[in-house]
């Protein structure tokens, strides 16, 4: 019994995280369980109690097809909200939102005291927007010029693009982007292009959806400047980028006059 369960708890696991969130998103998935639940719930009670003596099973088919019916009617997944709009004094307007295992990812356009459109990840973490382009594109450049002849630069982390956008007018041979969110590549393609200035056409650019940290620790190739943008040490998931062991792959990933540029903000606390 105990196997059972521990397979049972892996198997569901695996569904959940790797093809309900991915094929259905978050509130479907959570519907399906519940309603799944359900069915199985009364199908059981039913026979285990035998309220309907032999014909319990014809019975218990009729209970179920009503409680998907009645469910179905009263629950609209579709209607539960996504995305969390805190911006009360600006109108804003959610574009798109793309679901997947990872994360939500959510394309909000808003007007008002501030006009631009800007990418929003579970709710909390902005990854960027149209409103500061220059000072976001700079941040892509800036490196670049640091370096005396740089010819293949890599990003670790993409974001709305904007960043990686910058390097674009230098001759450079190749643009490696890696992004841990696959959504995030989606969505920057689909609503961030006209700020992009042809970044997903551009033959020298290779956009992998996975973790940079681990393709440098991978990978033979090396760069002229290695690029971070943006780490936030607060947030979860983010200590690894800020290891001896990682600065030591980016060390090793480095051409012989290569440099690595990341990009940090202040504590959440000093933000105005």
């Amino acid at each position: 019994m105990a196997s059972i369960n521990t397979w049972s708890a892996a198997a569901c696991a695996f569904t959940a995280g790797f093809f309900l969130l991915d094929q259905f998103g978050l509130w479907n998935s959570i519907y399906l369980i519940a309603l799944l639940y359900g069915v199985v719930s009364i199908y059981l009670l039913i026979r285990l109690l035998g309220i309907f003596g032999k014909q319990s099973f014809g019975f218990s088919t009729i209970a179920l097809c009503l409680l998907i019916v009645v469910t179905l009617v009263i629950v609209n997944s579709k209607k539960l909200p996504k995305v969390h709009l805190d911006f009360v004094q600006d109108k804003q307007t959610v574009l798109d939102t793309f679901e997947g295992s990872a994360a939500t990812v959510a394309v909000i356009e808003r007007q008002g005291r501030i006009s631009d459109r800007y990418m929003v990840m579970n709710n909390t973490y902005i990854l960027g927007g149209s409103y500061d382009r220059d000072y976001v594109a700079f941040q892509g450049s800036l490196p670049l010029t640091l370096h005396e002849n740089p010819k293949n630069v890599f990003f670790l982390g993409m974001g709305t693009g904007i960043s990686v956008a910058g390097a674009l007018p230098f001759p450079l041979e190749t643009i490696t982007v890696t992004e841990l969110v696959p959504e995030v590549i989606t969505a920057s393609e689909t609503h961030f292009a006209p700020y992009l200035d042809g970044l997903f056409s551009d033959p020298r650019v290779q956009i992998l959806a996975e973790d940079g940290r681990n393709y440098l620790y991978g990978t033979d190739k090396k760069f002229d400047v290695i690029i971070g943008d943006l780490f936030l040490p607060w947030k979860a998931g983010t200590s690894n980028l800020y290891s001896l062991a990682h600065f030591q792959t980016i060390r090793n990933s480095l051409t012989e006059n290569g440099l690595v540029y990341a990009v940090v903000t202040p504590w959440p606390d000093h933000i105005q």
